[in-house]
């Protein structure tokens, strides 16, 4: 019995003190992990402070430390300098959309159809036998000239016409698009406007950039414009981040009419715009055809679009589009945090839409 008694400690997480064995940041990383897998510890969950939770347990602070340094190289939960540990988003690894550790199905996670992974096997065949050594190289950072020409054509079958002052970057998946905009675009503090059901991935991300969003109401049509038009005379807003087509987690398709209206709003309040096109190939279903937020605003719009949902969700390569006036700016972000994109991966990808495979 230690001399303090903390039982009543208000914390978000209390493991049992009883079952604690040696070594015991093992045995609580154990406890902590299992508390995330049955749901006792959800997304976003504030995790006790460690020296709180070392009182509590009556153990030595540096032994929490050593357990939450842990637990965030094995991807449970995050730290933010000054606020502190989080459950991660995407904690339990396996993490698939039918993850057998739990019960939960996440809806902020997408599985690709992968029964379909097959279709790939003589693309890769293929590309093995042009020499797939000469891909591995650091030449090329930002995307071959062939590559770059195949994501033309690829928004071409979209139905997306660029212009002479967009840019096109090669990234690995729509996920590292998002994290490079968050990360290059915006300063600590900025405001960047969301749906109120928006994608659980950008929330997580935002956080670790201590980036604040700002949800807008939405009504049956999507983004609500006056709530748009109100936050942005109020919250002092640097961007706008949105999915105009099967919007994630809601499923809402924006009509041609709300896309205007939501670009104008932009416009007018100079608000930069991340389109995440995440489901581009589903748009082709769309018998409105409606322009993308991209077309209507393209010196203001990063465009974001992938080939996780369209060819296989282990082949991350995505594609980035971004105006001139950004051009640099985003360049050295991707240098200095990514190099370069696997050539290996966007020549599959490359291939695969020249052989008609993604249509």
């Amino acid at each position: 019995m230690p001399i303090n008694d903390f039982s009543h400690y208000q914390l978000t997480w209390y493991p049992d003190k009883n079952k604690l064995t040696r070594p015991i940041y093992k045995s609580l990383l154990d406890q902590l992990k299992s508390a995330i897998e049955r749901g006792i510890l959800t997304s976003g969950t504030k995790l006790p402070p460690q020296r709180e939770l070392a009182d509590y347990l009556d153990i030595n602070f540096t032994t929490v430390t050593r357990t939450y340094k842990l637990s965030a190289q094995l991807g449970l939960t995050y730290g933010i300098h000054g606020k502190g540990t989080f459950v991660n988003s995407n904690g339990i690894d396996p993490l698939t959309a039918n993850s057998p550790l739990t019960r939960t199905i996440d809806l902020g996670f997408v599985a690709s159809f992968e029964q379909t992974n097959h279709l790939l096997d003589n693309i890769l065949s293929n590309t093995v036998k042009q020499g797939a050594s000469q891909l591995l190289t650091y030449d090329s950072p930002t995307g071959r000239p062939i590559d770059k020409e195949a994501s033309g054509h690829y928004l071409d079958w979209l139905g997306v016409r660029l212009t002479p002052t967009q840019h096109i970057l090669i990234t690995a998946g729509g996920e590292k698009s998002l994290t490079l905009l968050l990360m290059t675009l915006f300063s600590s503090g900025d405001k960047i406007a969301v749906d109120e059901f928006t994608y659980a991935n950008l929330i997580a991300t935002a956080q670790l950039n201590n980036l604040h969003l700002v949800a807008i109401k939405n009504d049956q049509g999507g983004m609500n414009i006056e709530a748009l038009k109100h936050a942005c005379q109020n919250n002092n807003l640097a961007s706008l981040y949105i999915m105009p087509e099967y919007s994630n987690p809601t499923g809402a398709v924006l009509s041609v009419a709300r896309r205007k209206e939501i670009a104008t709003i932009a416009q007018e309040y100079g608000l930069k715009i991340i389109e995440d096109d995440y489901l581009s190939f589903l748009s082709k279903l769309n018998p409105e055809r409606p322009p993308k937020i991209m077309e209507l605003l393209p010196d203001q719009t990063c465009y974001v679009c992938s080939m996780s949902k369209v060819l296989a969700s282990g082949l991350r390569v995505g594609y980035l589009v971004f105006p001139a006036q950004l051009a640099q700016q985003i360049k050295n972000g991707f240098f200095n945090t990514t190099v370069k994109t696997s050539t290996l991966n966007t020549a599959i990808a490359s291939m695969a839409i020249k052989e008609h495979v993604v249509q």
